[in-house]
């Protein structure tokens, strides 16, 4: 299980404590009786929380399961990956600009 799965898991572990790892990883707004409206919100907070993101508010209604959720979660990392790496490249000071990303976790000016 790949660090990502871990920590998505554990969002919805915490917006769904009755469910197993498992039934998470089956889940969607579908066939899991607690996803509502209200649940989705929260979730979204808590992955937006957790992995320092922005979830677009018009996206949301397709993040409609864990699969939806973890793929969302891995194109958005791999985004941010890319667009760290044109900064640092356009970069008249790339190392600043790398140190600068490593320090705050993210493509932020500080």
């Amino acid at each position: 299980m790949s660090e990502l799965e871990t920590r998505l898991l554990n969002c919805f572990a915490s917006v769904f404590p009755g469910l197993s790892y498992e039934d998470i990883r089956n889940s969607n707004a579908e066939s899991t009786g607690a996803w509502d409206s209200l649940s989705a919100v929260t979730l979204s907070a808590v992955i937006q929380e957790e992995f320092n993101v922005e979830i677009d508010p018009e996206v949301l209604p397709q993040l409609d399961s864990f699969e939806a959720f973890r793929a969302h979660s891995k194109d958005s990392s791999a985004h941010a990956r890319y667009s760290a790496a044109v900064i640092i490249l356009t970069s008249t000071n790339p190392s600043e600009e790398a140190e600068t990303i490593r320090e705050n976790g993210s493509i932020a000016p500080a």
